[in-house]
């Protein structure tokens, strides 16, 4: 215990020739004559860097940063000088440096490889008092809307993993888990937009890795206690994250609590449908509100058997349960604007909505004596449970004799449940790498719905789908002096097998085989500059909500899935420009990606303009993305970032056809002030666009536009309480609007859904407590499974 409390520390400030902070410099700590370093990270913007040490002794540090000699200083700390202060460290260029000797970079933060771009969250000084869906703002290709909407170019079609294996529960509930979680658990976030057959590319067009710390091994623990609270939320949400070592043995948890009240879990929404062939309209005005809570939890836990052989195995939940209140009214009118009839329906809130998500899996890691070769072989458990019940009543049934009911009683569950096995090898050698694997995922849903027309009529479905997927892949790559190329293809064999227990359908039976190739080629031009190109392929199945033909009805609409759909398939070409320099970081990106036998929704009228809605394997889909990701520090306290992109998307559907752009923007100004202040001034802009072959969104600038303003600042030692106070949306419309409309031959949609008020006063507050380095380490391969469309219902 005196050991750890006696707190060694050696300080520096690294510079330029002209006086200014070097940003981020990359520093190692060695005891003389060890190889090993005891210590790396890299400063903050300003050059200041500063680290603890577990004892006394004489020690060398190493400065490096990209275009600069490395830098290294002799210091030593006792128990009567504990504390070593180097003052201010000047760097010089490297300009007169030998051509064969090799400059040591830091990392920068924002990092490109062959398939994916990095982002170093721990390099980023925001970090200790930002949720982790702030720092995703920054993130080149992402997105994050006013409400917490999450887009990976301009898309919410991704698929979010943790630590390289997909975690259900963050993709589900994204943008309320990751308001919550802090940013200081997380190491690095990597947007994969070409998965190859290593990356499990029968899944969606593009994989969000969340990645914690796996550092180096040191005993100890450590946690992260804090509380968020939003004005537009009524009760403050908190979370807790902790690790710890002992021995070989490292054990990582984290939880967290919301609940949901307040007006931001309240909306209005008006709708307006209008039938040109009998001039005729429709109209709609909802008013809804959801209380409850959710909470979610994960827990890492990692084995060194020994120097070759790692065990390592997880698992995460996530849970909620809610209580709508929603309050319609209908209202019919004729070619002359006359109304002519209408309705109300109305949920009282003793309905009852609940999800349940678990994941566990289990990995074991042998490394041979040849250097890189890996033997991995994986489990994983995946399982959902979900029911809604509930009722909806109707009155004032004024002029709509077609509605012969009263009320419907509503009762729907799901069960879910998933068996996957993998084994991977990676063989490199020379200049050249080889992978492969093979995998079998066994994958049981079975649901049961009932409704109960009040006055009318019951229906019941009982459906039961089985799915079992064989895949081999293999992938080779080479590296030529600054290029590397890499090539890979995945095959697919799956038999899908539908039954109805209780007689109401005829079961059916597939069996699916499914090539995906891929590729790319990157070349690092020079230090500061890199150029890559990928193709890349992959396929969805269609899930149970797809495939489900229990009918849905409504006074207004029809709706039930279509049993024979067969997988999607989509294509895409991507160029990608890096440049990172000193003080200035740049990565512009642009792609193509098309599709001919997507998973559409096929609508169409009948009688008394019933709007009739299935699924088909009849969508022609095409995108263009560009992409611009710009950082600049301005100077030593200042720096100015960009995330920018547009999107083209065309959708083609049996002769109907729409093509939109959508615009978006954040930017954010940081600025470090006096008395060890941080102030960032951000902003915001979407600009909405086609999301199928009917409609698209689109609004006001005033409307799809936010500000936010932060200040932040660290107490008590080493910064462990963190506060921050932030405000968003102080300056324009306070209560936003935004619209969608659908064009489908005969009918025409418009729907406008109002939020609640946008402006809001945040607090959040964090402490960390403990002292450790070490973190739950990771198997270099694991299981990923993101093939799966609508595994769950909405």
């Amino acid at each position: 215990m005196s050991a750890v409390a006696r707190a060694y520390e050696v300080r520096a400030v690294a510079v330029d020739s002209l006086g200014e902070g070097v940003p981020y410099v990359t520093y190692r700590i060695y005891q003389p004559g060890v190889e090993k370093a005891v210590a790396a990270n890299t400063g903050s913007l300003d050059g200041d860097v500063r680290q603890t040490l577990q004892s006394a002794g004489e020690y060398d540090m190493t400065l490096s940063y990209v275009g600069m000699r490395d830098t290294t200083l002799h210091f030593t700390v006792s128990a009567a000088q504990p504390r070593a202060n180097l003052g201010r460290v000047v760097m010089c260029d490297a300009s007169e440096m030998l051509e064969a000797l090799v400059v040591t970079a830091q990392k920068p933060l924002v990092v490109k490889e062959i398939d994916r771009i990095g982002y170093d969250v721990q390099a980023d000084p925001e970090t200790k008092t930002s949720n982790l869906r702030d720092i995703l703002r920054k993130v080149p290709m992402v997105s994050v809307e006013a409400d917490g909407t999450i887009r990976v170019n301009g898309s919410t079609d991704f698929k979010i993993y943790k630590n390289g294996r997909p975690n259900n529960s963050m993709s589900r509930n994204a943008k309320d888990i990751f308001a919550a979680l802090p940013a200081s658990s997380i190491k690095k976030i990597e947007v994969i937009t070409e998965p190859g057959a290593t990356e499990d590319a029968e899944g969606t067009t593009a994989i969000l890795n969340i990645v914690t710390n796996d550092e180096v091994d040191i005993v100890g623990v450590m946690g992260n206690a804090s509380v968020y609270y939003d004005t537009n939320n009524g009760y403050p949400s908190a979370n807790l994250y902790l690790q710890t070592q002992i021995k070989k043995f490292a054990l990582s948890g984290y939880g967290g609590f919301v609940p949901m009240h307040g007006k931001q879990q309240r909306q209005e929404s008006i709708t307006e449908s209008y039938f040109p062939e009998t001039g005729e309209s429709r109209n709609s005005h909802s008013n809804t509100k959801f209380e409850g809570q959710f909470g979610y939890f994960g827990v890492e836990s990692s084995f060194d058997i020994d120097t070759l052989n790692l065990v390592t195995a997880e698992v995460s939940g996530y849970a909620y349960t809610a209580h709508p209140t929603v309050d319609t009214e209908y209202s019919y009118f004729d070619r002359n604007g006359v109304q002519t009839g209408g309705f109300r329906t109305w949920q009282d809130g003793s309905g009852t909505s609940s999800y349940l998500d678990m994941d566990a899996n289990v990995n074991y890691q042998h490394l041979t004596h040849r250097k890189g070769e890996t033997y991995t072989l994986s489990y994983r458990l995946s399982t959902t449970h979900q029911t809604n019940d509930g009722s909806t009543q109707y009155s004032n049934l004024d002029g709509t004799p077609y509605q012969p009911y009263s009320a419907i009683v509503a009762n729907y569950k799901l069960n879910f449940i998933e068996h996957t096995f993998q084994a991977d090898y990676v063989r490199p050698f020379g200049n050249h790498k080889v992978e492969g694997g093979l995998k079998w995922i066994i994958r049981r849903n079975h649901s049961k719905t009932s409704n109960d027309y009040v006055d009318w009529m019951s229906t019941t479905s009982d459906f039961s789908h089985v799915t079992n997927i064989g895949a081999a892949y293999a992938q080779y790559a080479y590296k030529i002096g600054p290029v590397n190329l890499r090539a890979g293809l995945r095959y697919e064999f799956s038999q899908l097998k539908a039954e109805f227990p209780d007689g109401s359908a005829e079961p059916f039976k597939a069996d699916l085989n499914d090539l995906v190739p891929s590729g790319g080629v990157s070349w690092q031009i020079n230090d500061g500059n890199s150029l890559t190109a990928n193709y890349s392929s992959s396929i969805n199945r269609p899930g149970i909500m797809y495939l489900n033909p229990s009918v849905t009805q409504t006074p207004t609409s029809v709706s039930y899935g279509n049993p024979d759909l067969e997988s999607a398939r989509r294509q895409s070409v991507k160029l990608t420009y890096m440049l990172i320099g000193k003080k200035v970081n740049l990565n512009f990106s642009a792609n193509y990606g098309w599709s001919d036998t997507g998973i559409a929704q096929v609508q169409w009228l009948t009688e008394g303009n019933v709007i009739n809605s299935t699924y088909a394997n009849v969508g022609i889909n095409k995108e263009v993305n560009f992409g611009l990701y710009f950082q600049w520090s301005i100077t030593p306290k200042t720096r100015w970032m960009v995330n920018a992109g547009a999107d083209w998307r065309q959708y083609e559907q049996e002769g109907y056809e729409l093509s939109h752009w959508s615009p978006r923007v954040y930017t954010q100004l940081s600025q470090t002030l006096p008395w060890k202040l941080n102030a960032d001034l951000g902003f915001y802009y979407w600009g909405g666009g086609a999301y199928s072959v009917y409609g698209y969104s689109k609004g006001s600038f005033a409307d799809r536009q936010g500000l936010s303003l932060s200040l932040r600042r660290g107490f008590l030692k080493d910064d462990r309480l963190n506060v921050s106070v932030g405000a968003r949306n102080f300056i324009g419309r306070s209560r936003r609007a935004y619209e969608s409309v659908t064009v489908q031959g005969p009918y025409t949609g418009r729907n406008v859904s109002y939020s609640e008020p946008s402006f809001a006063v945040t607090l959040s507050v964090s402490y960390r407590f403990g002292s450790i380095n070490t973190q739950v380490k990771k198997t270099a391969k694991t299981i990923e499974n993101d093939d799966l469309m609508g595994r769950k219902s909405e």
